[in-house]
């Protein structure tokens, strides 16, 4: 946003493009949950999977009308060192996500999540200790139980298997 309050042309192309590409990867989330195998009557295990992909869906779509109604093209005055800040926290972001992407399979899932929200808390501002605890650990807990539990379906153990 710039000092008047309006979203920025950067901005706006960027909002669409984070919006379509997201509906994109969601879309195929659909087809590929497909393979999941069903052993039981009840949500399997596509539908958590399938339940997230369209809540991302509804909010792209959002995004994506948010930003038509809000883009005015007379902006021009876009300041550079917010964009580079925000395309820096973008960068850091996505590569705490692929770390965590790729340490999921080697140190297990509750290891690499609670150590990934952690990291993100600290990284978007938190500092109490105790709520990033709090958080990681309830969070990381919460979906091993709906998963494990609920939803039998086995999340990757690491070299603790």
């Amino acid at each position: 946003m710039n000092s008047s309050g309006a979203t920025s042309p950067s901005r706006f192309n960027a909002d669409i493009i984070i919006g379509l590409v997201v509906i994109v990867f969601c879309a195929a989330v659909f087809p590929l949950s497909q393979s999941f195998i069903r052993d039981e009557i009840g949500p399997g295990p596509e539908f958590f999977p399938r339940a997230l992909a369209g809540i991302l869906i509804i909010c792209s779509v959002i995004l994506i009308i948010r930003s038509f109604v809000s883009a005015s093209p007379a902006l021009n005055d876009t300041d550079s060192s917010d964009s580079r800040r925000e395309f820096k926290r973008v960068g850091i972001t996505l590569a705490l996500l692929i770390v965590y992407v790729i340490l999921i399979p080697l140190i297990s899932y509750v290891l690499s999540t609670v150590l990934y929200l952690a990291l993100m808390m600290l990284f978007l501002g938190e500092r109490r200790s105790w709520l990033i605890a709090l958080w990681a650990l309830g969070v990381t807990g919460g979906i091993y139980l709906l998963f494990s539990l609920l939803l039998k379906v086995p999340l990757p153990t690491g070299w603790f298997g």
